[in-house]
């Protein structure tokens, strides 16, 4: 299967490639993904500690959108002050 394929294609699949690794790179850089994941991560261990009823999955997923952009709102408006 390897032998099928010829250079130029897997040269081009490389290049691909690389732009997006240096896209998700830069993505990390302006978020600052470490940070907030670690924000967004401890809200969802207090959430899953507190909870007293059934899962309710939906509520997880709007905690963690929440929480990604409320935190990114701010740290953009300490940015821009």
């Amino acid at each position: 299967m390897l032998k099928m394929i010829s250079g130029s294609n897997q040269y081009s699949f490389q290049q691909h490639l690389n732009a997006f690794l240096a896209k998700v790179d830069d993505l990390k850089q302006l978020v600052k993904f470490n940070l907030t994941i670690f924000v967004v991560l401890s809200s969802v261990v207090g959430y899953l500690l507190a909870l007293k009823g059934p899962f309710i999955w939906h509520q997880l997923v709007f905690l963690v959108l929440g929480g990604f952009f409320y935190y990114r709102g701010c740290k953009y408006i300490e940015s821009d002050t």
